[in-house]
């Protein structure tokens, strides 16, 4: 079965740190830039795309999908809509400067 997952990529600084997020699932990329900026972030350029994989039907759950798409495009952070925060996140680090 094939699957196809629209997505947006942003390159934001936080703390002097560049990150790339990535939304996955998303649709506009102003959207995404405002959770972006109310997360601390503030967003350099921005990117909308697609990508698309072959699955199982029995492997296509959400958990599934966002690990495959989520290694299939290159991330530092990914954003959860669900818990409405950044996956891979340690604020200590991006806190304190370590």
């Amino acid at each position: 079965m094939k699957c196809v997952c629209k997505y947006v990529t942003i390159e934001a600084v936080k703390d002097k740190k560049i990150f790339t997020l990535l939304f996955l699932d998303w649709v506009g990329k102003r959207s995404a830039i405002d959770t972006a900026k109310m997360h601390g972030f503030k967003a350099l350029s921005s990117k909308a795309g697609t990508a698309e994989a072959e699955f199982e039907l029995e492997d296509c759950c959400e958990a599934t999908l966002s690990a495959e798409f989520g290694a299939m495009i290159p991330h530092d952070l990914s954003y959860d809509a669900v818990a409405s925060s950044f996956d891979n996140f340690n604020s200590e680090v991006i806190n304190n400067g370590n």
